[in-house]
């Protein structure tokens, strides 16, 4: 995770192996980052986006899910 995101919020459902977070970014930039950053690692399956929202000081709450293959969580 890039240094600039934060989760203050996940959970995880071991049977659908997905977990769901919510999290803030200091930019739409920087989320689009940890996005692909996300989508480029090999234990993940698939990646979500959800709703995102600017907030007045400039930072992008959001939430997100993630799927692990099924190899990861045995």
């Amino acid at each position: 995770t890039l240094p600039q995101v934060y989760y203050p919020s996940m959970s995880l459902a071991v049977a659908s192996r997905e977990i769901k977070v919510d999290g803030s970014a200091s930019s739409y930039n920087i989320l689009a980052e940890q996005l692909e950053i996300f989508n480029q690692t090999p234990e993940i399956e698939k990646v979500s986006m959800g709703d995102s929202a600017l907030m007045d000081d400039g930072t992008v709450h959001f939430s997100m899910s993630f799927i692990f293959k099924p190899e990861l969580i045995k």
